[in-house]
């Protein structure tokens, strides 16, 4: 059985994709700040939502990235998960 990522692996993947995805430096994520501030698409998303998926191993929403405040608390949820 594999062992699910940890609330910090899970920042650090999100943060990564995000960073590749829109072409900035991590040191512009806020992890804490509001999800809505990165200003991602949605098919931008929806598509880092299927990407969870592959990384963690589990079926996930195609909106999941909009029902959580931040990139920390979904991280949070998702190593709970």
């Amino acid at each position: 059985m594999q062992t699910r990522p940890s609330a910090a692996d899970i920042r650090a993947w999100l943060v990564a994709r995000i960073t590749d995805v829109l072409e900035i430096p991590p040191d512009e994520i806020e992890i804490d700040a509001p999800i809505m501030n990165l200003a991602l698409s949605s098919v931008e998303a929806v598509s880092l939502s299927g990407e969870l998926e592959d990384y963690l191993g589990m079926s996930l929403s195609p909106t999941l990235i909009y029902q959580h405040s931040s990139l920390a608390s979904l991280a949070d949820y998702l190593a709970q998960a």
